[in-house]
């Protein structure tokens, strides 16, 4: 088996990595909903609305994208590594709105 379950270059040329380890038994075991929208996971990171930096630490990055026909977004958290080529996934989530952070990346 592949060590990660997903490989993505975000729009930054930034590529994400997420494990199977984080996404079996962390993503899906604290929020199940996930399962679901496991291809939005890719897409998110792939083709965010926006990105945000988070003021600490700021080597974290928040990923939004819109669900189809929802007022729903997957969000993505990614860990950067201090290069700044390569970011690993930390979690993702469903939520209702975006919060207000340092916007790194919109589209247009």
């Amino acid at each position: 088996m592949a060590k990660y379950l997903l490989r993505v270059r975000d729009v930054t040329g930034v590529e994400i990595r997420m494990t199977h380890d984080c996404w079996r038994n962390h993503i899906v075991v604290r929020h199940p909903v996930m399962r679901r929208y496991f291809d939005q996971v890719g897409r998110a990171i792939g083709a965010p609305d926006v990105i945000h930096q988070s003021p600490t630490p700021r080597e974290t990055r928040f990923y939004y994208r819109r669900v189809p026909r929802r007022q729903l977004w997957v969000l993505v958290i990614a860990d950067m590594k201090p290069s700044g080529n390569l970011g690993y996934v930390k979690t993702a989530m469903v939520v209702d709105r975006i919060r207000p952070r340092t916007v790194l990346w919109e589209k247009p």
